[in-house]
């Protein structure tokens, strides 16, 4: 009996160790910077624990679970090294791939808001061929849109994407393609990610032309 009582404390704090602490959630307003969505974008390929911003969004701090077991690390040490470091308070953003961060708004499903969105303002970086270049995302139904840009140096460009839906979760992954009028073709993965209300927090896209050149795009501020 001792022994089933060691064991299920021993489980017990390994959970509670993953899964952060609500009176250290971030609440407010917030938008990511570049920098710290592609940090998030890596954290949620990397068994995601917990990740931490700047309450200014500037900067990032993140840790995970490798196997089934969490770093030793309390999330209050966590958020005193990301405030060390940056010279900045910190607040818990996400706990593993859900977007935690209070934005004092009721969840709804993202198809929901989605269906009222019309369009998303994106910057695309393709090497080579364009530098930070708006591209615009629109929204036909629900997770399903188009992606349209003209530039000198492709023409008018026409894609589309897709989004898989994931009930209970704030991030979205999803594929896009692009053709332009000048012969150049893209596609990759992307992902969008929502605040707990449904509203859009970031997208986060990354593919390759069929000249394995590089092409990202990212949510315009």
């Amino acid at each position: 009996m001792l022994r089933k009582i060691v064991l299920t404390v021993l489980v017990g704090g390994l959970l509670a160790a993953c899964q952060g602490n609500s009176a250290y959630y971030g609440k407010g307003p917030m938008t990511l910077s570049n920098r710290t969505q592609m940090h998030f974008e890596k954290y949620l390929s990397s068994n995601p624990s917990t990740f931490m911003v700047t309450v200014d969004g500037r900067n990032s701090y993140y840790r995970y679970c490798p196997d089934t077991a969490c770093r030793t690390e309390p999330v209050t040490a966590g958020l005193y090294n990301c405030e060390k470091f940056y010279g900045k308070e910190c607040r818990i953003y996400a706990v593993k791939d859900k977007v935690v961060w209070q934005f004092d708004d009721q969840y709804q499903p993202i198809e929901e808001t989605l269906k009222n969105a019309k369009s998303a303002k994106l910057d695309m970086d393709w090497s080579g061929v364009l530098d930070g270049h708006p591209t615009q995302m629109h929204f036909d139904k629900g997770l399903e849109g188009k992606l349209t840009l003209i530039s000198d140096e492709t023409g008018e460009c026409k894609g589309d994407f897709s989004l898989n839906e994931k009930p209970g979760s704030t991030r979205y992954p999803g594929d896009w393609r692009l053709e332009c009028a000048k012969g150049q073709k893209a596609k990759g993965k992307l992902t969008l990610t929502t605040t707990r209300s449904g509203e859009i927090q970031f997208i986060n896209a990354s593919g390759k032309d069929r000249d394995d050149t590089y092409v990202r795009m990212y949510l315009s501020y």
